[in-house]
């Protein structure tokens, strides 16, 4: 099974140099987010769902005990916004043998990109039905947010997810 920090680790793939690539948290720069946790505001988490920060840069939200959307800040890196086809290809190159194709309702406007994905075939050959995935960028001022979700969240929780990284504020 594909965890939540693999698809994430993944997502950060697109931005070339970004910190926490390597599992390390991001550190905050001069007017980003302030080291300690992540701050983002989701004017309206569907009802049952809570978001908790889990490091100074990652925000897990998603029905108590099953999260379903990650959110990982990068201070300072807004303009490396990557495109659906940026987040599709660091996909695609993380798991290699695994069968992937984009499926419908992404997204791409000035600040915010989404892609939903079909991991139809596991890296290591093996089936086990097909997991939808959404990954997600929004840059808010100089910063970069990544989204992703588990794989296998179900179609009304991708949505949830998407709208979530595509309205999200920053105080």
């Amino acid at each position: 099974m594909i965890r939540t920090a693999a698809v994430a680790l993944v997502c950060a793939g697109a931005c070339r140099g970004s910190p926490g690539v390597d599992g390390a948290p991001a550190p905050a720069a001069a007017g980003g987010a302030p080291a300690g946790r992540v701050v983002v505001h989701i004017r309206m988490l569907p009802e049952g769902w809570r978001a908790d920060s889990i490091s100074p840069s990652v925000m897990l939200a998603g029905p108590a005990g099953r999260p379903v959307l990650r959110v990982e800040a990068f201070p300072g890196k807004g303009a490396e916004l990557p495109t659906a086809v940026d987040l599709e290809g660091a996909f695609s190159r993380a798991l290699p043998g695994a069968a992937v194709r984009r499926i419908p309702g992404g997204e791409e406007r000035p600040d915010f990109v989404a892609v939903r994905l079909e991991l139809q075939r596991l890296p290591d050959g093996g089936t086990g039905g097909s997991r939808d995935v959404l990954l997600g960028a929004r840059r808010v001022g100089r910063d970069l947010y990544l989204c992703a979700t588990e794989p296998g969240a179900s179609d009304p929780e991708m949505d949830d997810a998407q709208e979530a990284c595509r309205d999200f504020t920053v105080p």
